[in-house]
């Protein structure tokens, strides 16, 4: 039995890491790797979630259990899995350090960061200290920074690669990451937060299926305030 009939919207991430044919006008997908599209929100906006707001959730709550008043820093906190991830940290009720730039400050604020890090103004390590867990949604020098901002025996979960297990020892941390994986369950999870107006996905710019190469190039421009979605009519 599926829990879908014909006719209804869904919405997801199907067989990823595999070739899927996102930029397809129709594709086949698993019905275990699908939800019901959130009602509240267009599909522009449900367009934003099934990746990052998956990559976000697994980090967290899978990779580990986030808990109630720990605190998190989130870095590229308004990006796509950045601004998810700070919602999903508040509805969990954490204190959450997010760094960005000056541009992004009221908007995080608004979304529940409740430390703002200007990373033009400061280096983060000089200001954080002593936080349960490190988002890392950046490696390269902004993980080997995050090491020493982890109080003992906290983690780093990082979303590009693995972070080195020697280098976490020394530091007397963890580390951990995670691939994300398609889950139809968790979608579902999410569209009922998103209904519920807990997590609201911000759309930055949107281009016609026409202009690919534009958005491509929007994105790798600039720092994106959450999604660049293309749309086909």
């Amino acid at each position: 039995m599926t829990r879908f009939k014909e006719g209804d919207a869904v919405y997801g991430m199907p067989r990823f890491p595999k070739i899927a044919a996102a930029y397809a006008e129709y594709i086949t997908a698993p019905a275990a790797e699908l939800a019901h599209k959130p009602q509240s929100i267009d599909h522009i906006h449900a367009a934003v979630l099934p990746l990052v707001s998956l990559t976000a959730w697994q980090a967290m709550f899978e990779a580990i259990d986030l808990q109630d008043s720990q605190e998190i820093l989130i870095h590229a906190a308004a990006g796509g899995v950045g601004h998810i991830a700070v919602q999903l940290a508040k509805w969990k009720n954490a204190f959450v350090i997010g760094t960005a730039s000056a541009y992004n400050a009221d908007y995080l604020v608004k979304i529940g960061v409740d430390q703002f890090v200007d990373y033009h103004a400061h280096r983060f390590e000089d200001i954080v200290s002593g936080v349960d867990v490190v988002l890392d949604t950046m490696s390269g020098d902004v993980r080997r920074r995050s090491w020493r901002v982890l109080k003992p025996g906290g983690i780093i979960v990082s979303i590009l690669g693995s972070p080195s297990a020697e280098t976490a020892a020394q530091y007397g941390v963890r580390a951990t990451n995670i691939l994300v994986h398609p889950d139809g369950r968790q979608l579902a999870e999410i569209a009922a937060l998103a209904d519920s107006g807990i997590l609201k996905p911000n759309v930055e710019a949107v281009y016609p299926f026409a202009e690919a190469a534009l958005a491509h190039a929007h994105v790798q421009k600039a720092h994106t305030r959450g999604k660049v979605v293309l749309r086909i009519d």
